[in-house]
């Protein structure tokens, strides 16, 4: 069931393990993907805003003075989807349980958050296309070690798993245990004590 129920995040999360996508970059955006898609199935009626206030908020658009354009986008924006967990609302509520079971994995929380959503925009939209440095793609794929650890670690929390065997079996684990320093070394003022 669990399987079923977070599908593709387990095929991305083996397909960036068994090295199945040509670049980082790639690896990157599977696993932004990977977030939100496991966060909306986790949490499938998260809301940031009420049924009540977005209806409050359509009435005082209708009511303004704004250009027709600007009043018909942010009408439909609010009917869509502004009632929606923000991507860093998302990475922060899937990463928050990680953190406080294994803090190793994500070092401070919202430092954390930041580097992921950073990322994600840049890749998503098309940010620094005129190509990375070296120095840029060893601390994108650092940061994509660690968030890969992250997603792991949470779909084993959410099969039953407790956070304490969860700090355990990362602390025994060589490849987290080499991993982490690679991603402690990468970004010390994330993942510093």
């Amino acid at each position: 069931d669990l399987h079923q129920r977070t599908t593709p995040v387990p095929q991305i999360l083996a397909a960036v393990i068994r090295n199945e996508y040509p670049t980082v970059e790639a690896d990157a955006l599977s696993l932004a993907t990977a977030v939100e898609a496991l966060h909306r199935t986790l949490d499938p009626d998260a809301r940031r805003f009420s049924v009540e206030q977005i209806d409050n908020s359509l009435e005082a658009v209708e009511a303004s003075n704004m250009p027709t354009e600007v009043s018909q986008s942010l009408s439909t924006a609010l009917r869509q989807y502004w009632h929606e967990y923000s991507y860093p609302q998302r990475v922060k509520a899937l990463a928050e349980p990680v953190a406080e079971a294994v803090p190793a994995c994500i070092g401070r929380l919202s430092r954390w958050k930041e580097q992921v959503v950073n990322q994600r925009i840049a890749l998503a939209h098309g940010l620094g296309q005129n190509g990375l440095s070296v120095d840029q793609i060893r601390r994108m794929h650092a940061l994509n070690q660690s968030l890969h650890w992250m997603l792991t670690l949470r779909l084993f929390m959410e099969a039953g798993i407790d956070g304490s065997i969860l700090a355990k079996t990362t602390e025994d684990s060589e490849r987290f245990n080499d991993q982490c320093h690679n991603w402690r070394h990468s970004w010390p003022k994330v993942f510093s004590a």
